[in-house]
């Protein structure tokens, strides 16, 4: 039984590529830039792949633990989840109150 379309769609093209195979086996035909297009479908070539919103989210938590790290000189690694998200909206409180004191003036 397939749970979602994607797996429908994984099972169909093992089917499509298998029977391009035993095609070519039973009449001697060259069906390899076709098994070609399957397998780059089962692949994922140019599509999106799952998983870039993982990629994006790891980013930005690098980005920010570096930026807290810089801040505070607190060892990131070494929070706890809780830590780190009270440390962040501190800093985030720190810059909204520096934002609002220096409104209107150019720091140089």
């Amino acid at each position: 039984m397939v749970d979602n379309a994607q797996e429908k769609e994984t099972y169909d093209n093992l089917k499509r590529r298998i029977d391009l195979i035993l095609d070519g086996i039973i009449t001697e035909k060259d069906n390899a830039e076709e098994i070609d297009r399957v397998d780059a479908s089962l692949l994922g070539v140019g599509k999106k792949k799952k998983g870039t919103g993982e990629l994006e989210f790891i980013k930005n938590f690098q980005n920010t633990a570096l930026m807290i790290s810089q801040k505070t000189n607190m060892d990131v690694k070494g929070m706890t989840v809780f830590e780190f998200y009270a440390v962040l909206e501190s800093l985030k409180k720190q810059a909204e109150q520096a934002k609002k004191q220096n409104n209107g003036r150019k720091s140089y």
